[in-house]
């Protein structure tokens, strides 16, 4: 057996999980549903439990919680945590915990297995699942309207994942056609550029498991968007654009601050 098979052999008895066909094969009802996942592990070195770090009043990884709830078309928001307490605030929020990942599966060195111990879960559940999209916590501005676009890209792609433009340029690549130079890639023809020309990022990834081929990046250039939650400075900075009103959810924020006195902390 693989590392993965061993994985699912060893936490639900069955190796054969890894394979898609033969969890579709399990299903009692056919795969109609969409979840939305957020992996929130504990033990952050950087900053210590970052992922319910507050930001104006809210913790970080609710954020993702609240977009995922506003958004129509997903039927499961599951956070997939280690902790007790990481469980309670996203069933405040709204969101599911329905099982606590094993220490183990919660270190740095085993990130690889956080989401096919969801899916692992899944499947031991028969639960009817088609769209599968995982949302970071430590990324908190994303809207209703960009959930809605992926769930909207994932009707005919198999995967989607997030990534910001890099330093490669298209326009300098050329090949020889005919005695004559032409260019390799067109500016605007991002689905056949190669993987080196994005650097691909944790706001998301997305996935269809009926659909066999077709894979697309999503780019995101809005550098609010790209904040991604790692030290204070990123705390502040995700503060400021909250005291600012730069970002729109597609929902009222305000109703769920119940202070933003850290943000003012932050910006003095």
């Amino acid at each position: 057996m693989n590392e993965i098979q061993e994985f699912y052999k060893h936490y639900f008895g069955d190796p054969l999980y890894c394979y898609p066909d033969y969890q579709l094969q399990r299903l009692e009802n056919p795969p109609v549903r969409t979840v939305v996942h957020i992996p929130a592990r504990s033990l952050s070195t950087r900053l210590p439990d970052k992922c319910i770090r507050e930001l104006a009043g809210i913790p970080l990884l609710a954020y993702s919680v609240l977009v995922a709830r506003k958004t129509p078309g997903v039927d499961r928001v599951i956070v997939n945590t280690d902790s007790e307490k990481y469980a309670e605030i996203a069933e405040l929020y709204g969101a599911e915990a329905p099982f606590i990942r094993p220490a183990e599966l919660a270190r740095s060195s085993t990130p690889k297995f956080t989401t096919p111990y969801l899916i692992g879960w899944l499947a031991r559940e028969k639960y009817p699942w088609k769209n599968l999209i995982t949302l970071y916590p430590t990324s908190p501005f994303r809207s209703v309207n960009i959930l809605k676009d992926i769930l909207e890209k994932l009707q005919t792609t198999a995967a989607i994942n997030a990534c910001c433009p890099t330093s490669f340029q298209p326009g300098n690549y050329y090949v020889r056609k005919n005695g004559a130079l032409k260019k390799l890639f067109l500016n605007r023809d991002i689905k056949n550029m190669p993987q080196g020309a994005f650097k691909t990022m944790g706001n998301f990834l997305a996935g269809n498991r009926s659909k066999r081929k077709s894979f697309r990046y999503k780019v995101i250039r809005n550098p609010v968007e790209l904040i991604d939650i790692d030290t204070y400075e990123d705390i502040c900075l995700a503060e400021e654009v909250l005291q600012k009103g730069l970002h729109d959810f597609g929902f009222p924020l305000k109703s769920y601050q119940p202070s933003i006195a850290r943000g003012e902390a932050c910006l003095n």
